[in-house]
């Protein structure tokens, strides 16, 4: 039990400190949401390969109505545009407006810059340890997620 309560109560700590408590601004500064900054990045890393609404939804585990919001919101904010796809005509991809692009070169640089003054408060020795953590953790909620949907919970 006493487990259960230190995971909690680390884990929420962890929320509230890298969320801004829901703030409009990322962690790193730029003054966007989180959720729009990850929906950014995750467009952006994709080479010149353009994502579609399922491709995004599914990165970010996000419902067809919050991704919906989403997309419409930076598209609004001229984050985004949607483009017909060369392949098939009826599909709509997402791509990054200029201002997006820009948008998204700040993220990465400032995103690097305070990933790497977060590590530099953890020892390097401990890098490795946390970083396979945070995947299996990443992993068991996925996992507990896919669960819950099948039992429809």
């Amino acid at each position: 039990m006493k487990d259960y309560l230190k995971f909690r109560s680390a884990l929420q700590s962890f929320a509230r400190q890298f969320d801004g408590n829901g703030s409009i601004q990322t962690p790193c500064g730029a003054n966007v949401s989180p959720t729009k900054a990850h929906a950014i990045m995750e467009i952006g890393a994709t080479n010149g390969k353009c994502l579609n609404q399922k491709e995004l939804a599914t990165l970010l585990g996000l419902n067809k109505s919050n991704i919906s919001r989403l997309i419409q919101s930076l598209e609004k904010s001229s984050f985004i545009k949607r483009v017909i796809s060369d392949s098939d005509k009826r599909a709509l991809l997402l791509e990054l407006t200029a201002k997006g692009k820009k948008m998204c070169k700040r993220l990465e640089l400032s995103s690097k810059k305070y990933i790497e003054e977060l590590l530099g408060h953890i020892p390097k020795s401990k890098h490795k340890d946390l970083i396979e953590t945070l995947e299996v953790l990443n992993r068991a909620n996925s996992l507990l997620k896919e669960v819950k949907n099948e039992k429809n919970i």
